[in-house]
């Protein structure tokens, strides 16, 4: 992947910050994206890696569905 710029809304202040932003692809079976016990993993895993890492928001998209996380509780 070449390297990535990504933008986010600073809500404290208002003003839009461009920061540079590593991008993770992964792809899954599709009978493991239906997989209620994996989905759950992946979302444990997501809480665990924007907690660990400080971010303000962790996206996923699942069938063609985009998620964010912005409360990491179930890390």
């Amino acid at each position: 992947m070449p390297p990535a710029r990504g933008k986010w809304l600073n809500e404290e202040t208002g003003q839009i910050v461009t920061e540079s932003v590593v991008l993770v692809h992964s792809y899954a079976r599709e009978s493991h994206a239906k997989d209620e016990a994996r989905i759950t993993e992946l979302a444990k895993f997501l809480h665990r890696m924007g907690k660990a890492t400080n971010q303000g928001e962790v996206a996923v998209v699942i069938e063609d569905v985009f998620h964010r996380i912005r409360r990491f509780d179930l890390a």
